[in-house]
């Protein structure tokens, strides 16, 4: 008796249970009579016992089942639901898993008795009729392919976050079938976009660094693909709160560019804001903005250009609400600032006039959100007992670091102070002990130092830098940090 695997048996089931729905249609009798199996073997296929490939080729010539929806699930049950490509490849997956089958099926041990030359070439037609068709699979299969991925794409390309994780992945599943470099690079790119705007950040930088790299071998420096692949992985750097990696990538894709790339600048100018030049900044982005896009102003550029406009005291809150687009991205960052300044009117407009009315932002973004509605509870005295503070945003070191800074500020104000203390000197513990390639944004760690200049004694050593911190930045032209600044 064969004893299968967890995942083995798993597949048995599903298979079987495949087999059944054809008979929810055809009837068992009918499969019996058009694939020549008596009526007891295909009732025995149907409740779970394990089917000859036989019986399964029998299904695709009698009954024109889809070989590839009945071995994986994938796709629609009948030949005659695909297109033509569609069917070919399928029909050629169902040859390999043949070919494949007489390859294991073979017995290896035979090679040491007299019989060995007769094994030897019935191997050797076996391999070569496997690889043929693993050829002619992804002959068919790769304009199947790169339908899927212009199809995904232009998903991505009109924001359609749930169709284009649908189409990815159909295509990744496809993409298992065809060699094609190019096309695998360009999967690695829909999917880190994908894992992007599902905040799966982690998943997403290993498949942008795979498109990255990929592009910087194949092409030149200045071609379109390296610098739109090097823009997207700094952006998830940044996601992961790689700020210095990110910068080094923008500054090496700008240099092989010879200085002009608008999307690459527009990165940069993002690097600056958080590291303490916010005039470049935002000289910078001012001469960006007309270059490029409206789409890319819209959800990247220009929230970025209000987040510094804000900081440096040129813009108000207020004035940044009802600035630029209405996307998620916007009213997120515009509340990190209502958070940063605990401004409760400010958080409740951008509530109400962002988050409610235009619905959840990225799944990234989520914490932020929930964030914002305890603080402004608080603010405004609502919040009944302990406040609320949740758990960190992730598994990170700069995300423990976030955590602890927003719990000790919600504490702060909720009047818990010596809880709220300890929390900042936990925090004060954890962002010194930061890699120094990890970076959290601005908004986190001047929060920070507003919790340290608040509830820690002048004597205490990170008094001393963050009161620095806050003076450093004002004079770089950070005004608004003066309302915070003691």
């Amino acid at each position: 008796m064969t004893i299968l695997s967890s995942g083995n048996r798993q597949r048995a089931e599903a298979l079987a249970g495949r087999v059944a729905e054809v008979a929810q249609r055809h009837g068992q009798a009918e499969i019996a009579r058009k694939t020549e199996f008596s009526n007891n073997n295909v009732s025995r296929y149907i409740g779970g016992t394990r089917m000859p490939l036989e019986f399964g080729s029998a299904l695709v010539e009698a009954l024109g089942v889809n070989p590839a929806w009945l071995l994986t699930g994938q796709g629609t049950p009948y030949l005659s639901d695909v297109s033509a490509g569609t069917a070919v490849m399928a029909g050629d997956m169902l040859e390999l898993v043949n070919a494949m089958a007489a390859v294991s099926q073979m017995r290896l041990g035979s090679l040491v008795g007299k019989h060995h030359l007769t094994v030897l070439r019935e191997l050797s037609q076996a391999l070569a009729r496997h690889e043929q068709l693993r050829v002619k699979l992804n002959q068919h299969s790769e304009g199947i392919f790169r339908d899927l991925l212009e199809q995904t794409q232009a998903a991505l390309d009109r924001r359609d976050a749930d169709r284009a994780e649908e189409l990815g992945r159909a295509a990744e599943q496809v993409g298992r079938l065809c060699a094609n470099e190019d096309l695998q690079a360009w999967l690695h790119s829909v999917l880190a976009s994908i894992d992007y705007a599902a905040g799966k950040t982690r998943s997403g930088l290993q498949h942008q660094r795979a498109a990255f790299l990929n592009a910087m071998l194949k092409n030149r420096g200045r071609d379109e693909s390296v610098q739109k692949n090097a823009h997207n992985y700094a952006k998830l750097l940044i996601r992961e709160h790689q700020l210095r990696e990110a910068n080094r990538i923008a500054q090496a894709a700008l240099a092989l560019a010879d200085g002009d790339s608008p999307h690459i600048e527009a990165v940069l100018a993002w690097m600056d804001l958080e590291f303490g030049e916010v005039g470049r900044a935002m000289s910078a982005m001012a001469r960006l903005i007309p270059q490029l896009e409206q789409v890319y102003v819209d959800h990247n550029l220009g929230t970025n250009y209000l987040r510094a406009q804000v900081l440096a005291g040129a813009l108000s809150l207020r004035d940044a609400v009802g600035m630029g687009a209405s996307t998620p991205g916007k009213w997120v960052r515009v509340l990190e600032l209502a958070i940063l300044f605990e401004d409760a009117p400010m958080l409740e407009r951008c509530l109400a006039l962002g988050v409610d009315a235009k619905g959840a932002p990225t799944p990234a973004d989520h914490h932020t959100v929930l964030r914002a509605r305890e603080l402004q509870r608080v603010l405004r005295g609502r919040a009944r007992g302990k406040p609320h503070v949740g758990e960190p945003a992730g598994a990170g070191e700069v995300d423990r670091f976030n955590h602890a800074c927003w719990s000790a500020q919600l504490l702060r104000l909720a009047g818990d102070e010596a809880k709220a203390r300890k929390l900042t000197r936990e925090a004060a513990e954890l962002l010194a002990a930061l890699d120094p390639e990890s970076t959290p944004l601005i908004e986190r760690r001047l929060a920070h130092a507003r919790n340290v200049l608040a509830l820690l004694k002048p004597g205490e050593e990170p008094h001393a830098s963050s009161g620095q911190l806050l003076r450093d930045h004002i004079q770089r032209g950070y005004r608004a940090l003066r309302m915070i600044a003691p």
